[in-house]
């Protein structure tokens, strides 16, 4: 064995070929490995689990997260081991103990070259409740390839990271809080990587976009980043929203101890909480996941566990509705990137049977239909406006009896409308560059097709940014379509440029078919990117459903608004 050092950076090599690098951070040696882009011999380098925070463990539980001590020793990061707990799954890898982060780097500062790259810190999606951002979940290969530092990160989830009593005592967004811990690490530490820490795009698609969003409308997270992408949700989703967090904590505390009752304080939940094991925590969490499925109908107004509004205190994330925060340019002005895939509740719908029993109950029940954030209160004009809703996607026909109704309903409610509008609010005071993704490819791994609905759902973008999974089938893009790779390659360049430049088409090329994406303009008439086999510039995504909301709310709507 055959040592080489720079520095502060340490090479091991093995019978000549390298096995594994050294680096020093303020808290200590981390040993990275080698790894290479699939079917290529590029090579980059891998620092897995690297701890950011001290475990959120004992007394830290449901507080915010504390910044890492150090160690002394060398630190092995070159495996994933740990991911947060997660609601409905059980892996033996779920650990209170779950704060960490990955770092891939195509290059490391040297003592001939002062260049820097930029960085890419990505959040995971899953409702706030599941994901997390293992090697083999969000493989890094394809855009480390293109020239950035990449950095994913765990954060916590479920109730432990978004069990909020609305006051003081748990005031909630512990997940997004370990979100802005890690920044700050980045912000301190990435240049030893040979990133830019003046270069940061911040991006994550569902939960991630939301949580992306929730950075722009808060101050705690202001100068740490400089563009955000966003894909397949904003901070107005009603879904990463929590609007009855003390009911649900009540409720889990219940679970765990059946003295707790609805009149029960803050602090006689907190110490049953935090008496409790992080087993009958999850358990506790996965059963109130079992009820409320039955309730789905509702489910997109909120997951049980998911940001709130904080009372005003020294560590709140935010005190303020993210919708009136966005409304008078209170969010971050920073360049964005924003958008949806075609049908983004197509792949979460195949089970026809189900959707028609869910549609019976918007049919029985139009008030159903009818968003919290609307804040109606007569409910005969909630009545009135779910009539509207339903007449919106089935016309005269019921919902049950229209399976591309039912499916273009929830894509609305549940991500579009408020991607939308989220764009319309943010293009008044940054540059905002929208964008639907059409393409039906194979990488994107979804196969349904529903007459009178699009053909893209949620999630499918990510098979071409990241090699996901393990067994993934996305290794090499020789057995897929030439369309395929161009589709793949065209994402990946747009987001990277835009992590480079701030432009995703800083000019004309071959590639994106000398198709420049104009930005959002409050007076224009809202181009967006459709990113299909070719790429075209058109106006107004999802104009039809998209107005008849608008409409719904300026008529039943009474203002006020969190999310929308």
């Amino acid at each position: 064995m055959k040592p080489i050092l720079w520095s502060y950076i340490g090479v091991l090599l093995i019978n000549e070929g390298l096995c594994c690098i050294f680096l020093r951070l303020n808290e200590g040696v981390i040993k990275g490995r080698i790894a290479t882009v699939p079917k290529s011999t590029k090579q980059f380098y891998a620092f897995q689990e690297i701890p950011y925070a001290a475990p959120p463990i004992g007394k830290l539980r449901f507080q915010p997260p504390v910044p890492v001590s150090g160690w002394d020793k060398v630190l092995d990061t070159t495996k994933n081991t740990k991911i947060c707990y997660q609601i409905g799954i059980n892996s033996t890898q779920e650990n209170e103990d779950c704060l960490y982060l990955n770092v891939y780097t195509p290059k490391l500062p040297s003592s001939t070259s002062s260049t820097s790259l930029p960085v890419m810190v990505f959040f995971h999606g899953g409702a706030f409740a599941i994901g997390d951002s293992k090697y083999s979940s969000y493989g890094p290969q394809f855009l480390v390839n293109h020239e950035v530092v990449l950095v994913t990160l765990n954060y916590r989830l479920g109730v432990f990271g978004f069990l909020s009593t609305q006051d003081k005592v748990i005031p909630g967004n512990n997940g997004l809080k370990d979100q802005l811990l890690a920044l700050q690490w980045v912000r301190k530490n990435i240049h030893l990587f040979g990133g830019n820490s003046s270069q940061v795009t911040i991006f994550g698609q569902s939960a991630g976009a939301a949580s992306v969003g929730y950075h722009l409308v808060s101050k705690k997270s202001r100068g740490l980043y400089r563009a955000a992408i966003m894909e397949s949700s904003s901070v107005l989703n009603s879904f990463g929203y929590q609007r009855n967090a003390k009911h649900f904590a009540q409720k889990i505390a219940s679970y765990i101890n059946a003295s707790v009752t609805e009149e029960a304080t803050s602090e006689e939940i907190f110490r049953v909480m935090l008496r409790a094991s992080s087993t009958e925590i999850d358990a506790a969490a996965d059963k109130i996941a079992s009820e409320e499925s039955y309730n789905s109908a509702q489910l997109f107004q909120g997951y049980y566990f998911a940001p709130v509004i904080e009372p005003d205190h020294e560590n709140a994330f935010l005190t303020e509705k993210m919708f009136k925060i966005l409304d008078r340019g209170g969010g971050a002005k920073v360049p964005v990137i924003v958008g949806i895939n075609s049908e983004e509740s197509l792949s979460r719908n195949t089970d026809i049977n189900f959707l028609k029993r869910l549609m019976k109950l918007y049919d029985d029940d139009l008030k159903a239909l009818v968003p919290n954030n609307m804040n109606i209160v007569d409910e005969n004009a909630k009545v009135e406006a779910g009539k509207l809703i339903r007449k919106l996607y089935s016309g005269e026909d019921l919902l049950q009896n229209v399976a591309a109704a039912g499916i273009r309903y929830m894509s609305d409610t549940s991500f579009t409308r408020a991607v939308i509008k989220f764009a319309s609010l943010q293009s008044k005071y940054s540059d905002v560059y929208f964008y639907q993704f059409s393409y039906d490819g194979q990488v994107g791994n979804i196969s349904v097709t529903v007459e009178g609905a699009e053909r893209v759902g949620h999630n499918e973008e990510l098979s071409y940014l990241w090699r996901i999974r393990t067994e993934a089938t996305n290794n090499d893009l020789s057995a897929f379509s030439q369309n395929d790779f161009t589709t793949q390659h065209r994402l990946l360049k747009l987001w990277t440029n835009f992590a480079k430049t701030l432009n995703p088409t800083p000019e004309k090329t071959e590639l994106f078919q000398n198709v420049i994406w104009p930005k959002v303009l409050p007076d224009n008439d809202f181009p967006y990117l459709d990113i299909d086999e070719n790429l075209q510039v058109k106006n107004y995504p999802k104009n039809e459903s998209f107005r008849g909301w608008e409409r719904i709310y300026e008529q039943y709507g009474n203002g006020n608004y969190d999310t929308y």
